[in-house]
């Protein structure tokens, strides 16, 4: 078995295997694909920051009830 490693843009469903893995390359293969990002997705904490959540019962903690509940 040979792996051949190439990036390619999907175009209509379709990736086009290069020229130079063509003659390589013929009938049955095993595709993994890795989907490259655009951009990278923000993470849990950005998100949250960015649109909190809303809810009509928060109530903020005070100072000593954050550092009372770990004594």
């Amino acid at each position: 078995m040979r792996t051949h490693k190439f990036s390619a843009k999907v175009k209509n469903g379709t990736i086009e295997i290069p020229e130079q893995y063509r003659a390589q390359i013929s009938e049955l293969v095993n595709v993994i694909l890795i989907n490259t990002p655009s951009e990278p997705a923000p993470d849990l904490i950005s998100r949250l920051l960015e649109t909190p959540l809303q809810t009509a019962t928060f109530k903020p903690m005070a100072r000593d009830e954050t550092h009372g509940r770990f004594h």
